[in-house]
Order: structure tokens, then sequence, then C-alpha cells
């Protein structure tokens, strides 16, 4: 059987045009979200540290933050924690909506 990966590489040289088609088609799959390209990698990481900075001024002192962050991380592992249990218990009764609810 013929696998690609221990082919010779000498056997089938890559040509010119191989280089030519492989950029033509890499490019034609990424120029229609270069708009999304300025957004994503420029402007989204800026206006994301200007809503954390905005968040973070909100509080008196860092130990604020961190507790804050801290109880927020609490509550929601406690959501979790109640939404498994109702789950694992509707799995037991063969509620299977509810488990998928």
């Amino acid at each position: 059987m013929n696998n690609y990966l221990s082919e010779d590489k000498n056997q089938n040289p890559v040509t010119q045009e191989d280089w030519e088609g492989s950029v033509f088609n890499i490019s034609l799959s990424t120029v229609p979200f270069m708009p999304f390209t300025f957004y994503f990698c420029y402007s989204l990481p800026e206006k994301t540290k200007d809503v954390w900075l905005a968040h973070f001024h909100e509080f008196r002192s860092f130990k604020d933050f961190e507790y804050a962050f801290m109880q927020n991380l609490l509550g929601n592992i406690l959501s979790f924690m109640d939404v498994y249990e109702k789950s694992a218990a509707a799995a037991e009764r063969m509620d299977y909506i509810t488990v998928v609810w």
C-alpha cells in the first residue's frame, strides 16, 4: 500500500506551478476575510482592554476586584452543581426531556 507520508519526495518534486496553485488557493480563501482581520487582531483586543479597565476602575482596590471575581466564580460553580444534580436526578427517573432541557 502506498502511503503519502512514506513516499520519497525526490520522486515527486514540487514545481513552480504547485507553489503558485497553493498561494492562489490560500489567498482565495483568506482575502474575503481581510476586513475582519483588522477587527479581530487590532480593534477587538483594544476594545476588550478598554472594557476591562473601565470595569476594574469601578473597584476601590485590586483586593475588592479579586474578591468579586472569586465570588462570581463560586456562584457559577454552585449553579453548575445545581444543574448537574437536577439532571442526574432526572436521568435516574428516566426523564430524559429534563436532562436535555
